[in-house]
């Protein structure tokens, strides 16, 4: 059971996407973040329930940290759905992005696109309609993620940036592979760290 955890505009796609086709052959239900939204529609759910999961050896879940993306049955206890969580994932790869100015931007633009594939695309941001206080608001709440994220480190998980997943580092990616137990397929590698058309960005700091 595997989770990636992290925060926004961090590569998380991109490496969910990188992993979830190493484990498409091994039995894997795998999800993301808007699984409570669209996925639990698929699954029959009408909303997330955590024996679903239970039900399931194998398991690859991506979400972020803030309160946005917690399942509906523990909105009113946070704390159960992280002593769910860390106690229900064997491994769990914690993923954040150190420049919080270009998060931000990054952040906020997508989110006022009407365009939901827009979050995905390389794009030259137009700022004009993002105001300074709205960066700075996000840049303290994506801040406060970090710590939460590095404070989960302390216990023992990985904590990755996306800087991390480039070609120079390919040992890097060995070993986090080697963490979640699973073997590096160079065709996959080839295809998301190497091409130009779905590698993990290498602009990301």
């Amino acid at each position: 059971r595997i989770a990636l955890l992290g925060s926004p505009r961090t590569g998380s796609q991109s490496l969910y996407d990188f992993i979830a086709n190493h484990l498409s052959f091994d039995n894997y239900i795998n999800g993301m973040e808007h699984l409570i939204i669209i996925w639990r529609h698929d699954v029959g759910l009408e909303q997330l329930d955590t024996i679903f999961f239970l039900n399931h050896k194998n398991s690859f879940y991506k979400t972020f940290i803030d309160e946005v993306h917690i399942p509906s049955i523990f909105q009113s206890d946070l704390k159960s759905y992280w002593d769910w969580f860390f106690g229900y994932f064997d491994k769990i790869i914690l993923l954040d992005r150190i420049d919080k100015v270009s998060q931000s931007e990054s952040f906020l633009y997508h989110n006022k696109q009407s365009n939901l594939k827009s979050w995905h695309k390389k794009e030259y941001y137009n700022l004009s309609n993002i105001t300074k206080l709205e960066i700075e608001d996000l840049v303290n709440k994506l801040s406060v993620e970090s710590q939460k994220l590095f404070e989960y480190s302390q216990i023992g998980y990985p904590y990755s940036f996306m800087k991390t997943f480039t070609p120079k580092n390919k040992n890097k990616i060995i070993e986090m592979f080697e963490y979640i137990g699973i073997t590096l397929d160079d065709e996959l590698y080839k295809k998301y760290i190497l091409s130009s058309k779905l590698k993990v960005r290498k602009t990301l700091i």
